[in-house]
């Protein structure tokens, strides 16, 4: 496995391939992680990602073509490898993964409150012009070239075909949970407490722009309900800066944490009644199964990965925050209604483990080396 980021398990793209190495290794298959630490300089690990691409590209291919005889799969990054299949060298299986599909950027625009970005949309609607494009170029050579394309998700595997690439060579093997996680989490069961907790970085992506409206409306109607943003840095670096953004009239309804150890994720989740994950765009949300693992029910938008995971009574369509705020409100005020949501939602997430995973994706590879022999 050729992982584009260094092997940190905090670093979301990082730690899919970690824990899908390890999930393999459960099932007795020998896996070697390779990390950009093996192929590349430490100058160009810290380069912004376009650079990277294009600068990893070679770098991987020629790992590949001097250590590939070892190995009966190589699974790479989509855009990484923009090869044509003869010029790689390799006769053993290549798999295609993508930790967030750039492809979804050719119809997704994000919203946002910056004049340039706004400046940046109207150009891309008058021109025709995609973000991402050369990015979105090169992804479209990776997934035609790959022997078999890896999505976790549903909506990945729709876009994929969208744009001409053989269904047949596309498994969809979500991410999960392990089950030695699983059995040592506590269920909550916290109607009353009225605490509402988001996990993931807070940027427009993740549903930064909104976050304002949805609390404010929220703490409208509710004046005691509390909102916990969890895991914050990334595009800010202070809790002073994030809360900023809010009204002062609610910064005492928001707790702000920039950075957590994830052992510490079961004391900051301990009183909390609803999960709330407004993304506009993931591979899966790993953020969101953190929550409905612990029996949470959460409210987030019907996109990319968490269209999956969250269940039909909390799914709503991206960009509407009215919406959230009345599945959340809802959730607050029918107990009802939260119970049936809870069971629910208990009952779906149970299905996303490591281990259904690696033995779809095994079971995958078996299948095509045997066809192929």
């Amino acid at each position: 496995m050729m992982c584009h980021l260094p092997l940190d398990p905090t670093l979301g793209g990082a730690k899919v391939y970690i824990e899908n190495a390890a999930a393999m290794r459960e099932l007795g298959v020998t896996v070697d992680l390779i990390g950009p630490e093996t192929y590349a300089t430490e100058v160009l690990i810290y380069k912004d990602e376009n650079y990277r691409i294009e600068a990893f590209a070679p770098l991987i291919k020629n790992y590949i073509q001097t250590n590939g005889s070892s190995y009966d799969v190589i699974e790479y990054e989509n855009t990484y490898l923009p090869y044509k299949r003869s010029e790689i060298e390799y006769n053993g299986i290549l798999v295609c993964r993508s930790v967030l599909l750039v492809n979804h950027f050719d119809k997704l625009r994000l919203p946002t409150n910056s004049f340039k970005a706004k400046l940046k949309n109207i150009y891309y609607s008058l021109t025709g012009k995609v973000p991402y494009q050369r990015r979105q170029e090169l992804s479209l050579i990776c997934l035609n070239h790959a022997d078999i394309i890896n999505v976790p998700n549903n909506l990945d595997r729709e876009k994929i075909i969208s744009l001409g690439v053989d269904p047949e060579k596309i498994i969809t093997a979500p991410y999960g949970y392990f089950s030695e996680k699983l059995n040592s989490m506590p269920l909550l069961d916290n109607f009353n407490s009225k605490e509402v907790s988001f996990i993931g970085s807070f940027d427009p992506r993740k549903g930064s722009i909104e976050f304002p409206k949805i609390i404010s409306k929220v703490v409208e109607m509710n004046p005691e309900v509390i909102f916990n943003l969890l895991g914050c840095k990334g595009r800010h670096t202070s809790e002073e800066q994030i809360l900023s953004l809010f009204p002062k009239s609610i910064h005492k309804n928001i707790n702000i944490k920039m950075h957590f150890d994830p052992a510490e994720l079961c004391d900051l989740l301990k009183k909390t009644s609803i999960g709330i994950f407004p993304s506009h765009l993931e591979s899966f949300g790993f953020g969101l199964l953190e929550l409905m693992l612990r029996g949470i029910p959460t409210v987030g938008y019907d996109v990319p990965g968490p269209s999956d995971l969250l269940i039909a009574d909390l799914k709503t369509k991206r960009g509407d925050w009215q919406a959230i705020v009345e599945r959340i409100c809802r959730l607050i005020s029918d107990q009802s209604f939260y119970h049936n949501c809870r069971l629910t939602s208990i009952q779906h997430i149970r299905e996303f483990s490591w281990r259904n995973s690696a033995e779809l994706q095994l079971n995958s590879y078996t299948k095509y080396k045997e066809n192929f022999k």
